[in-house]
C-alpha cells in the first residue's frame, strides 16, 4: 500500500505541477497576445493618423495650388499688366477690375505692387507687406520664385499667396490675394474626410 500512496502522491505532483505549467503558460500566451494586439492597434492607430495627415497635407496644396494658379491668370491680364507698366493712368481702371474680380467665385482681398513692393491698388481692408524679411519680393521679381505662400495674421488667420506680373518675360509687378485659411474648410474634400 505504500507503494501505492507513493504513486497516487507522485501522479497527484505531476498533475499538479503539470496542471500548473498549462495554466502559467497560458497565461503567458494570453499576456503575449494581447501585448502584440495592443502592439498591432497602436500600429494600426499610428497608420491612420499617418494616412489623414498626408490626406490633410494633399487637400491644402491642392486648395493652394489652384488659387495661385487663379491668381496666375488675373496676374497674366492686360489690364493688370498695363497696371504694372503705367499706374498713374490706371489707377481707376485697376481699381474698379479688382473690385469686381472674384477668384473661383470668392470674393477675395487682393492687391497689386510694382516690382518694389510699392502699392499700386490696395483693398482698404487688407494687410501691409509687413514681412521682416521681404526677400521673397525681390526673389519674385528676378525669377528666383514662381509664388509665395505664407500665413498671415489679421485678426484672423490668410493664406497670403503673391505671383509675378510678368510681360515679355519680364516681372513688372506683384499681384497678391489674402485668403482666410478657414475657407479651406468648405472644400468638399475636408468634408467628406473620415473621421479620426
Amino acid at each position: 500500500m505504500n507503494t501505492k500512496g507513493n504513486e497516487n502522491t507522485l501522479s497527484k505532483f505531476i498533475y499538479i505541477v503539470t496542471s500548473v505549467s498549462i495554466a502559467v503558460m497560458g497565461l503567458f500566451m494570453l499576456s503575449f497576445m494581447a501585448f502584440q494586439l495592443t502592439k498591432t492597434i497602436d500600429q494600426i492607430e499610428v497608420n491612420h493618423i499617418d494616412n489623414n495627415k498626408a490626406f490633410i497635407e494633399s487637400v491644402i496644396i491642392s486648395f493652394l495650388d489652384v488659387r495661385e494658379a487663379a491668381l496666375e491668370d488675373v496676374a497674366s491680364q492686360s489690364i493688370v499688366i498695363k497696371s504694372t507698366l503705367h499706374p498713374e493712368n490706371t489707377h481707376q481702371l485697376i481699381k474698379e477690375y479688382l473690385d469686381g474680380l472674384t477668384l473661383l467665385s470668392k470674393d477675395y482681398n487682393m492687391s497689386l505692387y510694382d516690382m518694389n513692393g510699392q502699392v499700386i491698388y490696395k483693398e482698404s481692408n487688407i494687410s501691409e507687406l509687413s514681412d521682416s524679411d521681404n526677400s521673397w519680393i525681390e526673389k519674385l521679381v528676378s525669377g528666383e520664385l514662381t509664388h509665395y505662400i505664407t500665413i498671415h495674421e489679421n485678426k484672423v488667420y490668410w493664406w497670403f499667396i503673391a505671383v509675378p506680373v510678368i510681360h515679355n518675360g519680364s516681372t513688372y509687378g506683384i499681384l497678391t490675394a489674402e485668403i482666410p485659411v478657414t475657407d479651406i474648410f468648405a472644400s468638399t474634400e475636408i468634408k467628406n474626410m473620415p473621421k479620426i
